[in-house]
């Protein structure tokens, strides 16, 4: 849609300076977790739920924040939405649409 398209945010991680490509932190499954290291310190990541056998299954998908390299608490930011959705401890769980994604922006608290 237009409003993805033109997410201020997903575009900033598209374009960080830093070019580093992003890397599957979780095993090819039915869920997966990718991430990519920003020139800010900060890192995105994608939650994907591939699952298409069944269209209305949410899975919880889970990012360890140590997976991918911080600790203690982190500021979780929901680039689809523009909005800060908290600070956490250790990781964080988002509940993903069946083909659907989540992607965020986290930094060190």
């Amino acid at each position: 849609s237009k409003a993805i398209l033109l997410n201020k945010d997903a575009i900033a991680v598209n374009q960080d300076p830093l070019g580093q490509q992003g890397y599957r932190v979780t095993p090819k499954n039915n869920t997966e977790l990718w991430a990519r290291n920003l020139n800010d310190g900060s890192v995105a990541v994608g939650l994907y739920n591939k699952d298409m056998t069944n269209s209305s299954l949410s899975e919880d998908i889970t990012v360890q924040f140590n997976q991918v390299g911080f600790v203690g608490n982190v500021t979780v930011y929901d680039i689809w939405k523009q909005a800060v959705v908290g600070v956490f401890q250790n990781n964080f769980t988002s509940t993903v649409p069946s083909h659907g994604t989540g992607f965020f922006k986290l930094s060190q608290a």
